[in-house]
């Protein structure tokens, strides 16, 4: 009886070692087959994200008008940024009262609203400009030699200025003015200099600073 049980036993232990060997095989071969199929999947990857492209440097204080171009050179800008030198070469008052320790010939503004048309209309039809086809109110007719500095109201020294242009150049008038009543320069001297601006916009912060300094 006993070694019926004990037969029996090992029989049972027997069997369950076999059951547990099977379900290692079967797990075994699961696993496999798992790794077999994943290596078989094309490897997806995740598009790479882009640097934003770097920003480039911003451009220097000094901007351009617009439609900045020279005179001349440009045919199809709308308005002039300095004067043509044949139409508006600049012109010395001939007439007026003296001022300043140097007894300079000061004139009045006297230029009428039909003289000013007339001037605009020249430019447009003489150099191609389209001054006309533009909003009146940015645009003044500018003595090319300053009153203050003892220019004329004559057409030879007048020319349609933007307000982009003039920008540059109005505080420079008023510098040469106050150093002229001051007596730190000559008329010649401020003449050149406030030709020189107009006719080169980028050289007015420059001379500003070269007037300034008469003015200390």
């Amino acid at each position: 009886m006993n070694c019926s049980n004990g037969l029996n036993t090992k029989v049972i232990l027997n069997l369950i070692a076999a059951i547990s060997l099977t379900l290692t095989a079967s797990l075994s071969s699961a696993q496999r087959d798992d790794f077999t199929e994943k290596r078989k999947k094309p490897v997806t990857q995740e598009p790479s994200k882009q640097e934003p492209a770097a920003q480039k440097p911003s451009k220097p204080n000094f901007q351009e008008p617009d439609h900045a171009p020279t005179v001349g050179l440009n045919p199809n800008a709308k308005y002039p940024i300095q004067p043509d030198p044949e139409m508006t070469p600049g012109k010395l008052c001939a007439h007026g009262t003296k001022r300043y320790a140097q007894q300079i010939t000061y004139c009045e503004r006297n230029v009428s609203g039909g003289e000013k048309n007339a001037i605009i209309a020249d430019y447009d039809s003489e150099l191609g400009f389209k001054i006309r086809t533009m909003n009146r109110g940015d645009f003044k007719i500018d003595h090319f030699i300053p009153l203050s500095i003892g220019g004329s109201n004559d057409v030879e020294n007048l020319w349609p200025q933007h307000k982009t242009v003039y920008a540059y150049s109005d505080r420079l008038e008023l510098l040469l003015f106050q150093a002229m009543e001051a007596d730190t320069i000559k008329q010649m001297d401020a003449i050149r200099i406030i030709k020189d601006c107009k006719l080169d916009l980028s050289k007015c912060s420059d001379l500003e600073n070269e007037v300034e300094a008469l003015l200390k």
